[in-house]
């Protein structure tokens, strides 16, 4: 047998074209991502385009986008230096000959200088396995892994809510699922925003959509393969079998796409048509409810496991170069927890896979927060969609409203008030009036002259009894409750700040899980 060239297998072509074809993926899918939100641009209707509108939407376009754009810079900085970091460990570890070293390079080898051997780098390294190795087994780093998959979770679910009360094509709402797990969910979540700042109402479509928007899943249907991700997730440090772990990444891409899609390929027998809209928004608390919780629980467990992990033993020995000397001691707690704490936040600098994870994770807790200014978000709504549901006012509000209402069956009947008969005028003399006469006069009757009511006046005050008085009927509200709606923009500043603030607080408590169930799950039920 002829021996095979060895030009052959390190041949740069196949690398090449695996990463160009990875670029081209992530340019297909935020090109449809962008056809959409101009396509709604143009279809805005002048009720939702007027100028105080378009002001305001400007601006947080602006933010959302200048977001986005950060969150594709990040994560192609890292996912380049990660490349490289990796090529150049596999050459030094291998005794090969890196471009533009101390002697190698063109004032090295010769005016061609070492070329890249990605065809053999690509057949000896395993990206995948390795981004497992360092996001996945450390402790330290599945601090940041779990919180970007619990983020990716809830976020899918949001964005199948809501892509089907807007009519949005199937195709673009997997679109944004695959851009969050293949570019970044920073990068998705917040383009998903800007198409949401564009779609007050739902946008038009030729073809009917499959369900109305009063019909939802059941919570189970969400809950039940979420739950399970969550736990194989934290199971997977473990895990040493290949088909197992092939079997885990293979859910990371399956379970996000059905939890989008769910809304629109479960039977009908798995859900619910509500009698109006606020129904159908709020039968999807306890989805984000339990999802938070569960979140806030894995995050505390994490962050123990990972603190544990870093902190350094009570007794340490060291040798002394100066003395020659072996010198030990004893460590304070405060001393072993500061260390801790340090190790931790320092894990983040490890390698350039950590810091896309963990910079995904803060560009998206930024976006949320952000997210939940501009829209001005229920704080009640976002404490019953996380851990804190007990400090909501919306239970009690709900009791208070049952009791004060009143049905009244008796109408009341307008009563008709006589009205006295006014004396006459005095009768005018001619000539002119007397100074002392008319004065006198005029003090002591001064009900005698009617004054003269406008009848522009009259005719104001005689709409707006009408407006007050107007009662629509039983149909009319009936079909208003089903009206689907937007919240729109956030008019007490107070108010939105105490939002953003609380999630901000979400996010450093319970991790980017739990601020995403409070906010986006505040979005839906909120309303």
């Amino acid at each position: 047998m002829a021996p095979v060239e060895p030009e052959l297998t390190n041949s740069n072509t196949v690398p090449i074209a695996l990463f160009s074809s990875q670029v081209l993926v992530i340019a297909g899918l935020t090109t449809t991502a962008l056809y959409t939100i101009r396509r709604a641009w143009r279809t805005l209707p002048p009720s939702h385009n007027t100028r105080l509108q378009q002001v305001w939407r400007r601006r947080a376009v602006f933010v959302f986008s200048f977001l986005a754009v950060a969150s594709l810079a990040v994560q192609t900085a890292f996912s380049v230096a990660w490349r490289v970091l990796s090529y150049q460990e596999w050459a030094r570890q291998g005794d090969y000959e890196t471009s533009n070293g101390i002697w190698t390079g063109w004032y090295g080898t010769g005016e061609e200088g070492v070329g890249v051997q990605l065809g053999n780098w690509m057949k000896d390294v395993d990206l995948v396995r390795e981004a497992n190795r360092y996001v996945v087994q450390s402790p330290r780093a599945f601090v940041w892994t779990h919180q970007l998959f619990t983020g990716l979770i809830i976020a899918s679910i949001f964005m199948g809510i809501e892509g089907q009360r807007r009519n949005l094509p199937a195709t673009t709402i997997a679109s944004f699922v695959l851009l969050s797990q293949i570019c970044g969910l920073s990068f998705a979540q917040n383009l998903f925003f800007v198409l949401m700042l564009f779609t007050p109402i739902p946008l038009y479509s030729v073809l009917p959509p499959r369900r109305g928007h009063l019909w939802t899943p059941k919570p189970v249907v969400y809950l039940v393969p979420a739950l399970l991700s969550l736990v194989c997730l934290h199971l997977m440090p473990s895990v040493e079998n290949e088909l197992v772990i092939m079997f885990f990444r293979a859910g990371y891409f399956i379970v996000p796409l059905y939890l989008a899609l769910a809304v629109q390929v479960v039977p009908s027998s798995w859900g619910m048509v509500h009698k109006d809209s606020h129904s159908a928004h709020r039968s999807l608390v306890n989805v984000f409810y339990f999802l938070g919780v569960f979140s806030l629980l894995l995050q505390f467990k994490q962050v123990v496991v990972a603190l544990v992990d870093s902190t350094p033993s009570a007794h340490y020995s060291g040798l002394d170069y100066v003395k020659n000397l072996h010198r030990g001691g004893t460590r304070s707690a405060s001393e072993r927890v500061w260390t801790a704490l340090t190790r931790l936040v320092a894990a983040v600098s490890n390698h350039p896979a950590i810091s896309m994870a963990s910079m995904d994770v803060v560009l998206s807790g930024v976006g949320l927060c952000l997210w939940a200014f501009v829209r001005g978000l229920n704080v009640d709504a976002m404490l019953d969609c996380s851990g804190l549901s007990f400090f909501s006012e919306t239970k009690e509000a709900e009791e208070e409203a049952k009791e004060r209402h009143v049905a009244f069956k008796d109408q009341l009947k307008p009563t008709v008030n006589s009205l006295t008969p006014s004396t006459s005028p005095a009768k005018r003399m001619r000539g002119r009036p007397k100074k002392n006469g008319n004065l006198s006069h005029s003090t002591a009757t001064p009900s005698s002259t009617p004054l003269r009511r406008s009848t522009r006046r009259r005719a104001a005050e005689h709409e707006s009894d009408s407006e007050d008085s107007f009662k629509p009927s039983q149909h009319v509200s009936t079909e208003i409750a089903k009206t689907e709606h937007d919240n729109g923009q956030g008019e007490d500043m107070v108010a939105d700040g105490e939002a953003a603030a609380l999630a901000l607080g979400l996010s450093f408590i319970g991790g980017l899980g739990t601020a995403s169930a409070s906010v986006l799950g505040a979005e839906i039920a909120g309303r």
